[in-house]
C-alpha cells in the first residue's frame, strides 16, 4: 500500500515539479531577454545621484571630497553585495511566474528579443527619467495646494477638538 502511495505521489507531483521548473525557466528567460538585471545599474546610478545631491546640500569642499569618494566607494560596495542579481533573480522569476503563464512568458521573451522589444528595453530608462521629471513638475504645482489642504485639515481638527473639550 505504501508503495502504491509513493508511486502515485511521484506520478502526480513529479510532472507538476517539472512544470514548475520549466515555468521558472521561462520566467528567467524573460528576465534575461528584458535585461532586468540592468535595473541594478539604474539603482546604483540613482543612489550615486542622490549622494551627489546630498553632497551639494552639504557644500562639500575640495578638502572633503576624498571623504565623500571613500563613502561613495563603500556605498557602491554595499549595493553590489546586498543587491546582487544572484540574490534577486530567483525571487523575480517566482514573481513573474506567479503573474504570467509559461506561454505568456515565452511570448514576452520573444517580444523582448524582437527589434521593437530591443527598442523598448533601450528607451525605457530614458522614458522613465523624463516621465519622473514630468511627475515632479506636476507635484511642484500641486504641493502648495496640498499644503493648503493640510493646513485646513489641521485647523478643522483644532476646532473640532476644542469644541469637544
Amino acid at each position: 500500500m505504501r508503495r502504491l502511495a509513493l508511486v502515485l505521489t511521484v506520478l502526480v507531483c513529479g510532472p507538476a515539479s517539472a512544470q514548475d521548473d520549466s515555468h521558472l525557466q521561462a520566467a528567467k528567460a524573460f528576465l534575461a531577454a528584458s535585461y532586468s538585471e540592468d535595473i541594478l545599474d539604474v539603482v546604483a546610478n540613482q543612489a550615486n545621484e542622490i549622494l551627489e545631491m546630498i553632497a551639494n546640500r552639504l557644500a562639500i569642499t575640495e578638502e572633503e571630497k576624498p571623504i565623500l569618494e571613500t563613502f561613495r566607494d563603500r556605498m557602491n560596495a554595499v549595493l553590489k553585495e546586498e543587491i546582487s542579481w544572484e540574490k534577486m533573480e530567483p525571487r523575480m522569476a517566482e514573481l513573474y511566474a506567479e503573474h504570467y503563464s509559461e506561454e505568456e512568458l515565452d511570448e514576452l521573451t520573444q517580444f523582448y528579443l524582437s527589434p521593437i522589444g530591443r527598442k523598448v528595453v533601450e528607451r525605457t530608462p530614458e522614458l522613465a527619467r523624463e516621465s519622473w521629471k514630468i511627475a515632479e513638475d506636476f507635484f511642484e504645482d500641486f504641493s502648495p495646494r496640498l499644503r493648503e489642504l493640510h493646513e485646513e485639515l489641521e485647523a478643522e481638527l483644532r476646532l473640532s477638538r476644542a469644541a469637544g473639550q
